[in-house]
């Protein structure tokens, strides 16, 4: 039974000190066998250190908007929310993440996370993007499929999935420019990077959809929840 770490948000909205969420994550990975622990952000790089340790496997969340200042930019009007202790504190054990070669799988803005750690950047609203671009925060049921993203051949993505799949879509921000240590492994037809992966971790993907909300509908997405946990076994 692998150990899943999932480090904690908050709700930057309420102007409260709450962490939080979405029950989704968990059930997706105890459905399969995981054993699941929930960690509270701390600024202390020891005990950040330890939570790596103590765990098997990652799993960084989707939450807020990512603070500017964190990939080199200021803020601009059509940004969100954002958190800047817990921001750092996601940047902050997502490196020591992948410094001891955990597996580790980033959804939406653990995506985004994951490339600012590697010295990447993102959008702070798609519409900055300069192509005319599809809906990525889709307004029906969060489980409904949106559009359609096209898979890189030789990519971990594409061994499970193929050319292309349906997703959901629920993202305001993209990454733009992608470290150098990632690979771009999916796209949408609009050029919005929608998953990237490194090429020299064990397992390291982050995606832009949410995949433990489209198990509400069909089990499709099983296959990149249990390839993360076969990783974090071996």
């Amino acid at each position: 039974m692998p150990i899943i770490g999932i480090p904690l948000s908050t709700m930057a909205s309420t102007g409260k000190d709450i962490h939080y969420l979405s029950v989704e994550y968990t059930q997706a990975l105890e459905n399969l066998g995981a054993f699941v622990i929930l960690l509270p952000y701390t600024t202390d790089k020891y005990k950040i250190a330890k939570q790596v340790i103590y765990c098997d496997g990652f799993l960084i969340p989707g939450g807020d908007d990512i603070t500017p200042y964190l990939y080199g930019e200021e803020s601009k009007p059509k940004l969100g929310n954002c958190d800047e202790i817990i921001d750092e504190y996601h940047i902050n054990i997502t490196r020591e993440i992948l410094r001891q070669n955990k597996p580790l799988l980033g959804i939406c803005r653990g995506c985004q996370i994951l490339n600012i750690a590697l010295g990447g950047s993102i959008y702070q609203d798609v519409s900055y993007y300069n192509n005319d671009i599809l809906m990525h925060q889709q307004s029906g049921k969060r489980q409904d499929l949106c559009h359609y993203v096209y898979l890189q051949e030789g990519t971990k993505l594409y061994q499970y999935f193929g050319e292309k799949i349906l997703v959901n879509s629920f993202h305001h921000q993209a990454l733009s420019q992608v470290s150098s240590e990632l690979i771009v492994s999916a796209t949408a037809s609009d050029g919005i990077i929608e998953a990237v992966e490194s090429p020299t971790q064990k397992f390291c993907i982050g995606v832009q959809w949410h995949p433990e909300i489209m198990l509400r509908n069909n089990d499709s997405m099983n296959k990149l929840f249990s390839q993360f946990l076969i990783s974090c076994l071996n």
